[in-house]
């Protein structure tokens, strides 16, 4: 929740890493996301603006499929970011609390399903993660966890086509996201 006296960029998000097995790799983890449009980005990875469709290509998870399955696939914008770096478009009504996706992992058979009252969600896959040590000692490594960023797109301030990041005077500012896990 906010307020301002003055327009305000706002755009808050949270950058929690998860990895539902508790260690290792996550491309073996299921995604499905009620988004048919991504951001894509430029060669430095920063948003371009620009709205594309997910069908027909490898940002496609309006269906149920392993964050892997198509990560290392000839498609630029999966070169470009070393994965999944992107900004997704949810379908509803903005501001009201709706589903963003579901994420699975069938070793541990835990799914954790995000909803939000956000325009949309970055979705990264753990591109620039390092090897350290992390939990009960094991090593951490690249794709070794996921994270659903519920937030405006990144640099809509520029974009006067995408949903506004300004709050105004007078104006309150709310959002919610919330990650519900259960066992399968």
């Amino acid at each position: 929740k906010g307020t301002s006296d003055k327009p305000t960029l706002l755009n808050p998000t949270n950058h929690s890493y998860f990895n539902l097995a508790g260690h290792g790799s996550v491309l073996g983890h299921t995604l499905q996301l009620a988004a048919e449009r991504y951001m894509p980005g430029d060669g430095a990875c920063l948003a371009t603006g620009e709205v594309a469709p997910v069908q027909g290509t490898p940002m496609d998870f309006t269906a149920e499929k392993p964050i892997g399955e198509e990560i290392s696939a000839p498609f630029e914008q999966l070169r470009l970011a070393g994965g999944y770096d992107h900004y997704y478009f949810l379908e509803g009504e903005e501001g009201t609390l709706r589903r963003v996706g579901t994420l699975a992992c069938p070793e541990s058979r835990l799914a954790m399903t995000c909803y939000t009252t956000a325009p949309g969600a970055v979705i990264y896959t753990g591109n620039s993660l390092l090897p350290r040590p992390g939990k009960n000692g094991e090593m951490c490594q690249r794709h070794g966890a996921v994270c659903i960023e519920c937030q405006f797109p990144p640099d809509a301030i520029h974009h006067p086509q995408l949903p506004s990041p300004i709050l105004r005077p007078k104006e309150v500012f709310r959002s919610v996201t919330r990650y519900v896990f259960k066992s399968f």
